[in-house]
């Protein structure tokens, strides 16, 4: 496990300039740990003291690099409080992941930055569409017409246009 430590410490230290190390202390309730950040200029703050954004970031990167070879991850809307900056250097890793280690990250979104990361993926993207008769799914490369304007438009945009329709 250490490899892992040093490898979340490096990619923080990469994505958040102003942080030089995390650390595990315990906390006040006996038992429990709690994720201390050091930054740069010796201060020093505990989880319960740095934004939800830095939270979800270095959560979703602590799971990502601890991943196992062939897992399976559900990520549910990761832009509710990351910066779109990070939620790129996050889908990097998350790719850098998959190409290790074989495993899938399943990610619901409606974030046109996020969706940007993949334009050059479209096998990457499903759609969804639900109905009173269930919940259909395609994938974006299965569509020609979508395909066709991807070439012209990044597929955060055909998101925000409502082009994804007409894959159903």
């Amino acid at each position: 496990m250490p490899e892992k430590a040093e490898a979340l410490e490096q990619f923080l230290a990469r994505c958040l300039p102003e942080i030089q190390n995390v650390f595990v202390r315990p906390a006040p309730t006996p038992g429990h740990q709690r994720l201390w950040f050091n930054q740069k200029d010796g201060q020093q703050f505990d989880s319960e003291h740095v934004s939800d954004g830095v939270l979800a970031f270095t959560a979703l990167a602590m799971h990502a690099i601890s991943a196992e070879e062939g897992q399976l991850f559900f990520i549910e809307e990761p832009e509710q409080s990351i910066h779109p900056k990070r939620l790129r250097e996050l889908v990097d890793l998350l790719k850098d992941i998959v190409r290790e280690r074989k495993c899938q990250f399943v990610i619901a979104t409606h974030s046109t930055v996020l969706l940007n990361t993949f334009r050059d993926e479209p096998e990457a993207i499903l759609l969804f569409r639900r109905s009173d008769t269930g919940t259909r799914v395609k994938r974006l490369s299965d569509v020609p017409e979508l395909l066709e304007l991807l070439q012209q438009t990044p597929p955060g945009d055909l998101l925000e246009t409502g082009a994804f329709s007409a894959a159903f």
